[in-house]
């Protein structure tokens, strides 16, 4: 028998392979993460160590986006709530049947919208209209810049 053949070294050789490729695959995992994560800090996505240029596409992320305009634009949840479906429904003001609206069904028209939670907290900082916000957002490409613009203005 050869080396390759026998039955003892090619069940060490799958068992280190066994161990070594999950390894691998994780160091891959964090790599694109890594990579992920420096363009969107480029393409200015991010605030504080915060993705604040997220799409809304679910309850999970609903609720986040909530958190993150609460967190930079010291409002209550309910403010919070009602400047980010201002942005998701390009209303100026929220009916009492939206807010009683099904998260899901605001998910659902959010989640083909651009640029909805930047909107919202321009909207929350600066009580502006949804015309000023979308301005602000053309005048500054980069999401962060006219975050920090807008709270430099409020």
């Amino acid at each position: 028998m050869t080396a390759a053949t026998h039955p003892i070294e090619a069940f060490e050789c799958i068992l280190i392979f066994a161990i070594r490729l999950p390894l691998l695959l994780i160091k891959l995992h964090w790599t694109l993460n890594a990579l992920s994560t420096g363009a969107h800090i480029i393409k200015g996505k991010v605030c504080e160590n915060f993705m604040v240029d997220l799409k809304v596409s679910n309850a999970k992320l609903f609720r986040r986006s909530v958190g993150i305009i609460q967190r930079f634009t010291q409002v209550g949840v309910e403010e919070a709530t009602d400047a980010l479906l201002r942005s998701i429904y390009e209303v100026e003001t929220i009916s009492t049947d939206l807010k009683a609206a099904s998260i899901s069904g605001h998910i659902a028209k959010a989640t083909s919208k651009h640029k909805v939670v930047p909107r919202a907290m321009i909207l929350a900082m600066n009580k502006c209209t949804l015309e000023e916000a979308d301005t602000a957002l053309q005048q500054c490409p980069l999401v962060r810049q006219a975050v920090k613009r807008a709270s430099n203005s409020s």
